[in-house]
């Protein structure tokens, strides 16, 4: 069992072993549960204490001992939204805190795909056209679980989305299925590279797609502009190379 959406869910590695063997085995003595899950009987008291202020487990006494058994895995749901409405709530403090703090022109730096979508939930925020150089098919891979919520917040905004991508992944882009909010054009063979730059509001993130994503996020009004530019004439190019009557609206 992949035991990381537990674990992304708040759980220590030693309360995800005591559940496991909870929802695995049913009710159990802690002696049990020390034994299957090869956590020391002293420390089982703790984890399970934790997981029953959680929620996540509970207990009956039977002849003056305590058997324990997990509850129903949907409170994992439960939970996550619990955590959602909580940090909706400090949203307001949080935001003002951060406006007070925030200076004209910040560069920032992430790593991992959890930074990478600190960057599409900007986009969504931010609700304006996003165009791409060098859009790349690799951020389906490292997003796939992530970008059905993307797309169809995406949609939801009306944020319209422009790609340019390298003419080497046109068939396998024209296979998928594509929403009225995105246009796409292609470049000349080795144009693209596994960097992709992302610009849209005043923002401009070069997102480089490799096993461990890195970006560069850029949040600079005359940077971005310069860079939309930059877009516009590769697009004439691309429109050029084409030979298409249809063109890009970039509103």
């Amino acid at each position: 069992m992949d035991v990381k959406a537990l674990l992304n869910a708040g759980l220590t590695k030693g309360e995800v072993r005591v559940y496991i063997t909870l929802l695995e085995r049913g009710s159990c003595l802690t002696g049990e549960i020390s034994r299957h899950s090869g956590i020391h009987r002293r420390t089982i008291y703790d984890f399970l204490e934790r997981l029953i202020q959680k929620g996540l487990v509970v207990y009956i006494k039977k002849n003056s001992r305590r058997y324990y058994g997990c509850v129903h895995p949907k409170r994992f749901l439960e939970l996550a939204r619990e955590q959602e409405d909580n940090l909706q709530a400090l949203m307001p403090e949080l935001l003002l805190k951060y406006e007070e703090g925030e200076v004209s022109g910040e560069t920032v730096f992430y790593r991992g795909t959890l930074g990478i979508k600190t960057i599409f939930e900007d986009q969504l925020s931010v609700a304006q056209p996003v165009y791409v150089i060098s859009a790349s098919p690799k951020m389906r891979e490292e997003l796939k679980h992530y970008l059905p919520h993307y797309t169809r917040e995406r949609i939801r905004k009306k944020i319209k989305l422009f790609l340019l991508y390298d003419e080497q992944f046109r068939d396998e882009i024209e296979k998928r299925e594509q929403d009225s909010f995105v246009e796409r054009r292609y470049l000349p063979k080795g144009f693209g590279s596994s960097a992709s730059t992302n610009i849209y509001g005043d923002t401009v993130a070069i997102i480089l797609w490799q096993p461990e994503p890195v970006a560069i996020v850029i949040k600079q009004k005359d940077i971005a502009e310069g860079y939309r530019k930059m877009f516009g004439l590769l697009l004439k190019q691309s429109e050029s190379n084409e030979k298409i009557k249809t063109k890009f609206s970039l509103v």
